[in-house]
């Protein structure tokens, strides 16, 4: 895990992981608030109560410069996402993802993440922001390996078909892909 935490909740952190085999040595830990998101749940979308994002501005993501296998860069500052991307150039398979308030405040960082990214995670709202309409089109047309499209809190990715959701689905995320998808 690369990822900044401020000394607010660094304690927090470190217990959540304590049980679990996940490397913490690039866990920075910063003078600075760590970062929090709200929103309120209205009619089944997010409406959006503010963040507080401030860590990002004295965080640079150092992934291992040698990285090869899958990752993952999200729930970040676009322009950190993008740079976390960058330098993971190598890695076997990229994945990032959208939160809509970033993707309306930086859309040129999203630009660079979509060019980056072989596989992206949004929601359909996140994707008409950045000028989806079509997934199957907005894939081809950024050269992305895969796409999910969110539809509930609970994230599953379908590989091959779509099925339209209705009662007899209870997911409602789809994907669409070129090629080989990966084992999931």
């Amino acid at each position: 895990m690369v990822a900044p935490v401020g000394e607010d909740a660094v304690e927090r952190v470190r217990g959540i992981f304590a049980d679990r085999s996940v490397d913490l040595s690039r866990l920075e830990v910063l003078a600075a608030p760590t970062y929090r998101w709200s929103a309120l749940d209205v009619g089944g979308r997010n409406r959006d109560l503010g963040s507080r994002d401030s860590i990002y501005d004295a965080w640079t993501p150092r992934p291992p410069p040698d990285f090869r296998g899958w990752a993952f860069a999200g729930s970040m500052r676009p322009d950190r996402q993008l740079e976390a991307l960058r330098a993971l150039a190598g890695a076997e398979l990229l994945a990032a993802d959208a939160m809509l308030s970033y993707t309306l405040a930086q859309p040129s960082a999203l630009a660079g993440i979509l060019e980056t990214a072989g596989w992206f995670f949004c929601n359909q709202a996140e994707l008409a922001a950045v000028g989806g309409q079509d997934p199957q089109d907005f894939r081809r047309r950024h050269g992305l390996q895969g796409l999910v499209l969110k539809w509930s809190t609970r994230r599953h990715c379908l590989r091959g078909s779509w099925t339209p959701p209705g009662p007899e689905t209870p997911w409602r995320a789809l994907s669409w892909h070129a090629g080989k998808p990966p084992p999931i």
